[in-house]
């Protein structure tokens, strides 16, 4: 079966338009949050404290808010696809006081433009089902992300 980019995907005219973008934004905020904080007491849990935190596909950047909130000493990166997307989340970083320690970049989860083995923690949610080659994402997701250490 022939897939195709996000952007020609039944979601890509979501993601293409400012109005409908800002709208996903909206309604998905609260739950998009709620995982930010629930990851976070997994990582708790575990007793890990990253240093460094990426999200593939940060939306409008509420999960990697809520983490971010949560790691005070953590560098959180997130990316995405959709500039109006980013645009808010760079928005809510700012509003929230966070923008020091949070940066939203465009980028795309087959082809990430950071170094091997350079965070910490890797996440993404609602976002494998959305790419071209989601085994090529989760290649990606494992090749930044370090050994981890117990």
């Amino acid at each position: 079966m022939k897939r195709t980019p996000i952007h020609e995907t039944r979601f890509g005219w979501i993601f293409q338009d400012a109005e409908l973008s800002a709208d996903y934004a909206k309604h998905h905020a609260a739950g998009a949050h709620k995982a930010g904080e629930q990851f976070a007491i997994l990582l708790n849990r575990e007793n890990r404290t990253p240093g460094r935190v990426l999200d593939i596909g940060s939306g409008s950047g509420d999960t990697l808010l809520a983490l971010t909130g949560r790691f005070p000493e953590a560098e959180c990166v997130g990316v995405d696809l959709c500039q109006t997307l980013l645009d808010i989340a760079r928005r809510k970083a700012f509003e929230q006081g966070l923008n020091s320690r949070v940066r939203f970049e465009e980028a795309d989860a087959t082809a990430l433009p950071f170094d091997d083995a350079s965070f910490d923690v890797v996440f993404s949610q609602d976002t494998l089902h959305m790419v071209d080659d989601p085994v090529r994402m989760l290649s990606e997701c494992a090749r930044v992300l370090k050994a981890a250490s117990r």
